[in-house]
């Protein structure tokens, strides 16, 4: 299943800011609103939130604002 990360920029060291875009990876659903991100093609040169594959996120249901298409996004990282 595909779920989404957010991308962002950095302008300052230690600042990051949210581009609005989300790129799609691939996750493995193992609870309610719960998914482990699985081997995707980002690496620590990309801007990408919760890349590193073994992450364990919430998602929630996301609402894009160009063209209404709702999808699952990552919100936030679940520690163990």
């Amino acid at each position: 299943m595909e779920i989404y990360v957010r991308a962002f920029a950095v302008k300052e060291e230690g600042m990051e800011e949210w581009l609005g875009a989300w790129a799609p990876v691939p996750a493995q659903h193992v609870a309610e609103n719960i998914f482990i991100i699985e081997e995707n093609h980002f690496d620590e040169e990309d801007d990408y939130e919760f890349f590193i594959p073994g992450t364990k996120v919430l998602v929630e249901e996301i609402t894009s604002q160009i063209d209404g298409e709702q999808f699952l996004g990552a919100v936030e990282e679940v520690k163990n």
